[in-house]
Parts: structure tokens; sequence; C-alpha cells
């Protein structure tokens, strides 16, 4: 993971995401120490922002996810997800450890909401980011932009506080699962582009993608010249 992260930004990423797959319970279920002492070798490698998220169980992510903040304790890192099940335990280690949230709602605006009203209890608004998930299958690339469209809208047209954060689009990993995507790699960097492209103009902050080229070929098409 260091190496790779050191890649990424000599390949011109403007954060590196670390997801910490090795500790889900479906798969290697490695311990909250392991992932901790991890995530700080990544953070202290790289001079550039850094996004940490768990395996996404909710159960272990509340065992791991307040180790990772500990062990990068005033390093300011954005760490998620952070979900309903999880959000007190979660959220108060964040918090005292001086690192911002990710909140994770299941493409529902009214859940979405009613997460950032929960943690804005004792949570500053301005360290959390939306994650509204990117959904490349089941409810589809339509229903996903409309739901992101709708929050920025909500927020500028209503000024409503709980959906005024940046919204972070986790669609890389999505994107390279589907079978068209992996038909060619040609047809794999389309793939990730449009959806890229597609969740930016709907009004996603972040983009997190996989490859390369992909982000080459963003950061053209998005250059102000």
């Amino acid at each position: 993971p260091v190496k790779w992260a050191k890649k990424c930004e000599e390949l011109g990423a403007d954060a590196v995401f670390l997801r910490l797959v090795s500790t889900d319970p479906a798969g290697k279920d490695s311990s909250a120490d392991e992932a901790a002492a991890m995530a700080k070798k990544v953070a202290e490698a790289i001079n550039i922002p850094l996004i940490i998220y768990g395996s996404g169980d909710d159960k272990k992510d509340a065992e791991v996810l307040p180790k990772v903040a500990e062990a990068c304790d005033g390093m300011n890192l954005l760490i998620g997800p952070v979900q309903k099940e999880n959000y007190e335990i979660v959220g108060r280690a964040l918090l005292d450890h001086g690192h911002n949230a990710s909140a994770l709602s299941p493409l529902d605006i009214n859940l979405l909401k009613e997460l950032n009203v929960k943690l804005c209890k004792f949570f500053p608004a301005e360290k959390i980011v939306i994650d509204p998930e990117s959904a490349a299958l089941g409810y589809g690339m339509e229903y996903s932009f409309s739901l992101m469209e709708r929050v920025k809208q909500i927020g500028i047209i209503t000024k409503d506080n709980m959906t005024m954060m940046p919204i972070i689009a986790d669609l890389g990993g999505e994107c390279w699962k589907t079978k068209q995507a992996k038909e060619n790699k040609e047809q794999g960097l389309l793939w990730e582009g449009m959806t890229a492209l597609s969740l930016l103009l709907a009004g996603a902050n972040i983009l997190i993608l996989r490859h390369p080229e992909t982000l080459s070929l963003i950061k053209k098409t998005t250059e102000v010249k």
C-alpha cells in the first residue's frame, strides 16, 4: 500500500484513497491494530491528502476506524464510511483525533439528511463529506446522478445545511467490476471516464478513480484554459 500510495502521488493524484479491505470479516479479517499501523505508514509516506475507508462492515469498522483515527492523530484525514449503525463510536473518535468524516447513506436523500442531522449534534458540519453511494449496478447511473444533483439543488435553493457538504463519489471500484469494463482496456477506461464525468456534472466534488489514464482524461477534460 505504501508503494502504491507513492505511485499515485507521482501520477498526479490530488489525494490518495486507502481502502482497508483486509479488515473485512468475510475476507482476511485482519485486526484493527494491523490496519491502524498500515494507515499510519501510508499517511507518513505521502505529501497529499489521504482518504481512508474501512471494509464497509459497520461492526468491524466501529473497531477499526477509531484505532486508525488514534494512530493518525492530528493528521487531518478524511475517514469513513460513517454509517447510521456506528456514527457515534466512529464520529466521536474522528473528532477527538482531528479528522474529517465521510458520511455514507444508501442512495436515499432522506436517510442522507437523517444521518447528517444525527452526526452534526456533536460533529462540525464543515468537517463532514457526503457519500451517497455511487452505484454502477442496480439503481444505475441515472439514479445516482439524479440523487447527487438533487442534494446539490436542495443545498443551494433551500440553504439546507445538511445537504451543503462536499460530495465524494466512490466510483472506480464499481466501474471495474462490470462485465463491460473488463472486456478490454479501452472500454474500461471509457466506462470509468464517462461515469466520473457524469457524477462530476451531477455535483460530485471528489472522484475516486482506479486507472491513471482515467485520471489524466478527467484532468484534461476539466482543465480551465
